[in-house]
């Protein structure tokens, strides 16, 4: 009998993260040009939050790099903006900080977990605009 905990995890294409993408957020657009995967979309961490523009670039063996934009996006001017890797105030946007290096891989849709864990970023970064204090633990670049 054939032991089934050494199977590996299927490996998604991404053809198969596009296809998850726009059956999760219809209203995003997304595409694939150059083996590189751009999805554009609007999130809302509670339905008392603002909304966000999110971008989300991807190449298979990379992590994905997403992106948060806006007119009007708070806080960017402040010394301890959290988790990011970096910031454009004169575009008025913000590469974040979702995971470790290891923690994202290609068996794994970007529509289950790398926008899930942008809105959750997002959830706390609004309560760190309020309080000045990020609660959404995870590790911080140069810790």
């Amino acid at each position: 009998m054939a032991n089934n905990c050494f199977q590996q995890r299927p490996q998604y294409r991404l053809i198969d993260q596009q296809i998850a993408l726009m059956q999760s957020y219809p209203e995003s657009t997304c595409y694939i040009h150059n083996g590189m995967l751009t999805w554009n979309g609007v999130v809302c961490p509670t339905a008392l939050s603002r909304t966000y523009q999110v971008a989300i670039t991807y190449k298979k063996g990379f992590r994905p790099q997403v992106t948060i934009t806006g007119d009007d996006l708070p806080g960017l001017d402040r010394p301890n903006f959290p988790h990011k890797f970096a910031i454009d105030r004169e575009n008025g946007s913000v590469k974040i900080c979702l995971h470790l290096r290891h923690e994202f891989d290609s068996s794994m849709l970007i529509s289950d977990c790398i926008i899930p864990w942008a809105v959750e970023w997002l959830y706390f970064y609004e309560i760190w605009l309020a309080t000045d204090e990020w609660c959404g633990g995870g590790k911080h670049l140069g810790d």
